[in-house]
């Protein structure tokens, strides 16, 4: 597969995605905290609960992590101008096949474990998602011969 690298870098569109990816992440870290601090059990919960909550927390963090913070590394990399398009296609077909697999099994089996083990999946698609598409020494040196 040849890789076909795009050089489009523009101030304006860099920076916006800079501060578009700036607000995923405090979604994110809002969201994922926030279930963690506030979604909290009372002292005499039964286990049932107890599961419940475990499980609400493990698909907040499920969203974040195969949605809410791939998608949106995809979108600052494409912002940034240069990147290679066949990595990035490839980024975008693998997360939306985490997200939606992962959705289906947690939804559908509803077992705590299975939305345990789709979350660190999701956390395996975020890694895949935050390597960049191009070495920074390419980067540096199509930005200096632009």
């Amino acid at each position: 597969m040849k890789s076909k690298i795009i050089n489009n870098v523009n101030k304006e569109r860099k920076s916006f995605g800079n501060v578009v990816f700036k607000i995923i992440v405090g979604i994110s870290v809002v969201a994922v905290f926030g279930t963690f601090f506030f979604l909290t059990a009372p002292s005499e919960a039964t286990e049932e609960e107890l599961i419940n909550i475990t499980k609400y927390r493990h698909l907040v963090s499920f969203a974040v992590f195969a949605i809410l913070l791939p998608f949106g590394s995809v979108f600052w990399e494409m912002m940034g101008g240069i990147y290679d398009q066949n990595k990035i296609i490839l980024k975008i077909v693998v997360c939306s096949l985490i997200a939606v697999i992962g959705t289906l099994v947690s939804l559908l089996t509803w077992n705590a474990t299975v939305i345990e083990i789709s979350m660190y999946i999701s956390l395996l698609s975020l890694v895949f998602a935050l390597i960049p598409t191009i070495k920074p020494e390419e980067v540096k040196e199509l930005r200096e011969n632009a």
